[in-house]
């Protein structure tokens, strides 16, 4: 085993990198096939969602009769707020619920809304590929010489696989705690025992003000995110660091009044099941042992 584990850090990563990279196109090659290669089969959008937003489906996007998925979600409020700002909300199954994760659906739509939504899975697909190896890139950074291999086990995890082919913000959402903790680990943070403060005070402001965005943007992702923000909290807090334990804070109160002001202010069909992030909490595991 201890050979092993020498011989997967002496791989130099980008081999790594292209093995995952043809690895997930040839996923793409296969689930895409039985639609004529359409990646909008990918989106997983359902008949009913597509009835109740006629609007908002390109021509020519594959439509499930059964099924469908979460993708459908942040491709119909992508291109709500593009193309409707918020004159008009979609009709979705819980519409507070999956306006709390706006992340993915902000990111992808910035660069789609240039192009036409109806490259709206290539960019996203991209988006979220190129996150997790950017990612995993920062993790294989940060890790011991002799604990490099470890990041092989992120770049590969199933678990990314699927949500970059449900076209999903799972994915997104690691990626993006994972540059937090790099990001953190700069601004003095220890996570890993590692020494990456950076001394520099030039644009000391703006490199803060770039963490606080990062921070919240993780919240917009996923609400859970405030899950990570408190452990930071918390690690901050124990390691006496002040300035960062004021900045993580100030972060996570922003999204909630964002998210609070959003409420208040813009009213819309609840959904079609109009369930809360609470309403899904379970025990550990609870969902894998069920299914």
């Amino acid at each position: 085993m201890k050979k092993f584990k020498n011989y997967l850090n002496q791989i130099n990563f980008i081999y790594m990198i292209t093995i995952y990279i043809f690895l997930l196109l040839c996923l793409v090659f296969f689930k895409t096939k039985s639609y004529e290669f359409n990646i909008s089969s990918l989106i997983g959008i359902w008949k009913g969602f597509a009835e109740l937003n006629p609007t908002l489906i390109e021509k020519g996007f594959i439509v499930y009769n059964d099924g469908g998925y979460d993708g459908q979600f942040f491709y119909l409020i992508s291109k709500s707020l593009f193309i409707n700002g918020f004159d008009t909300f979609p009709i979705l199954d819980s519409f507070y619920l999956r306006f709390n994760r706006l992340g993915l659906s902000l990111l992808s739509g910035t660069i789609t809304s240039v192009f036409g939504f109806k490259y709206y899975p290539y960019t996203t697909l991209s988006l979220l590929t190129v996150f997790h190896i950017y990612s995993f890139f920062l993790l294989h950074k940060l890790l011991s010489y002799k604990n490099k291999y470890l990041s092989y086990f992120y770049l590969f995890s199933p678990f990314a696989l699927n949500s970059n082919l449900l076209l999903v913000a799972d994915s997104l959402f690691t990626s993006f705690v994972v540059i937090s903790i790099y990001i953190m680990n700069f601004r003095g943070v220890n996570f890993f025992n590692t020494n990456f403060t950076e001394n520099k005070q030039t644009y000391k402001i703006l490199k803060s003000f770039f963490t606080f965005l990062i921070l919240i943007f993780i919240c917009l992702i996923r609400e859970s995110g405030i899950i990570i923000l408190v452990s930071f909290f918390i690690i901050c807090i124990y390691q006496k660091d002040f300035k960062n334990t004021i900045l993580i804070f100030v972060a996570g109160l922003s999204y909630f009044v964002l998210i609070t002001i959003f409420k208040l202010t813009f009213k819309a069909y609840l959904g079609t099941n109009p369930l809360g992030f609470l309403d899904l909490i379970d025990y550990p595991l609870a969902g894998f042992y069920n299914s």
